[in-house]
């Protein structure tokens, strides 16, 4: 699935360069890059549902003593981050992981630890399968560091970030 997608912003991005040497070049690659990113973000979420490193942190979570007695899926929520911030320790991802697109995928963070958009994706794919269902993947910058944080909307209406900080200028968000 990623080489096809690879394959098709390849061909995209050929045809789109002559197209994009006028005045909407920076718009039309950034609008380009940022559909081929969110297809990147949904395609390692759902490729890793059935995952069974998931499906156990999923298990944890819903049977932690800090979430009996709460209704609706807050508590999970707050779960998944704090299980992430605990267990998944925060590394810049070198050239090879950004080539093979490691970043992007779920169980190789949790094994090696990954940037802030591996960790994000990898909230949102628990956040899945813990059936939360409004999940977004955040896309932006912070100064001119580019910068990926989670915000995930419980049942009961309250939005709550993981790793987005205040002075966080949003680009784009990806629902997964």
């Amino acid at each position: 699935m990623r080489k096809l997608l690879l394959f098709v912003f390849s061909i995209v991005v050929a045809l789109g360069v002559g197209y994009a040497a006028g005045k909407l070049a920076k718009p039309f690659l950034t609008n380009l890059y940022y559909a081929y990113e969110s297809l990147m973000c949904k395609a390692a979420v759902e490729s890793s549902l059935n995952s069974e490193e998931l499906e156990r942190i999923a298990m944890e979570i819903r049977s932690s003593e800090i979430c009996r007695g709460w209704r609706g899926n807050y508590c999970y929520i707050r779960e998944a981050f704090n299980w992430v911030k605990r267990n998944v320790p925060y590394k810049p991802d070198d050239e090879l992981e950004n080539f093979l697109f490691l970043n992007n995928d779920p169980i190789y963070t949790l094994k090696h630890g990954n940037d802030c958009e591996g960790r994000a994706i990898l909230v949102a794919a628990i956040l899945k399968k813990l059936n939360v269902t409004d999940v977004y993947i955040v896309f932006g910058r912070i100064g001119k560091t580019r910068h990926a944080c989670v915000l995930a909307r419980s049942n009961d209406g309250r939005f709550t970030g993981f790793s987005c900080p205040e002075n966080f200028e949003i680009d784009h968000l990806v629902r997964v």
